[in-house]
C-alpha cells in the first residue's frame, strides 16, 4: 500500500470491499519503519461522508463540498457502495478553471 501511494490515493477496503478509509502515507512511512509486518488499516485516516462522491451527486454540489474546510481527498462510490477512485479536492477545484468557468462564483 506504502509503494502505491508514493504516486496517488490509497483507499483502503474490507474484505467485502467497502472502503475503509485512505492511507496516511507520513503515517504508513513510520508504521513501516517500526513494524513491517503491521497492517496498512493502521495507517488510515477515516473517510467522513462529506467525502463520498456517489456517481448522480449533483457536480455542482461536489464543487461546493471541496471548497469547504475538510477533506483532502473525496472517495468515487458506485452504485453498489464500492470505492471506484479517488480524487483530491484541489483536483476537484481545478476543473471549473479548465472548463473556463470561475470556481468562485
Amino acid at each position: 500500500a506504502l509503494d502505491a501511494g508514493a504516486d496517488g490515493v490509497v483507499v483502503l477496503a474490507e474484505p467485502g470491499g467497502v472502503a475503509r478509509g485512505v492511507l496516511d502515507t507520513g503515517l504508513a512511512r513510520d508504521l513501516a519503519a517500526r513494524d513491517p509486518q503491521a497492517p496498512a488499516a493502521l495507517a488510515a485516516r477515516p473517510i467522513p461522508p462529506e467525502a463520498i462522491v456517489f456517481a448522480g451527486d449533483d457536480p455542482a454540489d461536489v464543487l461546493a463540498r471541496a471548497r469547504r474546510p475538510g477533506p483532502d481527498i473525496f472517495v468515487l462510490v458506485d452504485d453498489t457502495g464500492l470505492p471506484t477512485g479517488a480524487i483530491r479536492a484541489t483536483d476537484i477545484l481545478a476543473v471549473p478553471h479548465r472548463q473556463g468557468r470561475n470556481p468562485t462564483a
